[in-house]
């Protein structure tokens, strides 16, 4: 009975996942990748039907709203996020806060590509966990789908592969190796400060202070 409670939470939460987000969907394909691996087929094409609710709402939209343009290219590995270095954001601010914004930027950049680092060293690491696939799905979403011009900021990037360096901080965990923490803690910084704006600023409008 706990396995089947199990099942019926974990299938729960991937079909949310997928409403919640697109990229949700690499959450059922990892899963069903390594039931593949372990030949449960049935249980994959089950668990497989998890992204149909997701895929009929993006059908819905599509069909009521104006077409995405986008030409389906696919980027050169890594020339996103050395694009971002290349050509880092810059902001209208005091020169001292934006070099500090900046340096931010630069910090969360190299925990993206030490994320996807460690990402290609699960993919060569063998017969990867169901945790394994997931983390290499989106190791390949940043690689091949991050193109030059894409995900400008690090608030923009980092919530887009946020998965993928929270599932190396959980392995890390695990496995006691220290490193697959570094992508999250280089990453919250500039996060946090965004969404750390945006928290102080509803706090003060529920407290009734407004700006002049």
């Amino acid at each position: 009975m706990e396995g089947r409670f199990t099942s019926r939470l974990l299938y729960a939460i991937l079909v949310l996942a997928a409403l919640a987000r697109d990229t949700g969907m690499l959450l059922t394909a990892g899963y069903c990748l390594w039931l593949m691996q372990q030949k449960r087929i049935a249980r994959a094409l089950l668990f497989a039907t998890a992204v149909i609710p997701a895929a009929a709402w993006y059908l819905f939209v599509r069909m009521r709203t104006v077409p995405y343009d986008f030409d389906g290219a696919f980027a050169i590995p890594f020339t996103g996020v050395l694009d971002r270095v290349i050509h880092p954001l810059q902001y209208s601010a005091a020169p001292a806060r934006n070099a500090f914004m900046m340096s931010l930027d630069f910090l969360a950049i190299a925990g993206v590509m030490l994320a996807l680092g460690l990402g290609i060293g699960i993919a060569l690491r063998g017969r990867p966990s169901a945790t394994g696939w997931t983390m290499i799905l989106f190791t390949l979403l940043g690689l091949v789908v991050w193109r030059p011009g894409d995900w400008l900021e690090a608030y923009d990037y980092g919530r887009i592969l946020t998965p993928l360096a929270l599932l190396i901080a959980i392995d890390s965990l695990a496995s006691r190796q220290w490193l697959g923490l570094a992508p999250v803690c280089m990453l919250l910084p500039r996060c946090g400060i965004q969404v750390g704006l945006q928290l102080l600023g509803v706090c003060k409008g529920l407290a009734g202070f407004t700006t002049g």
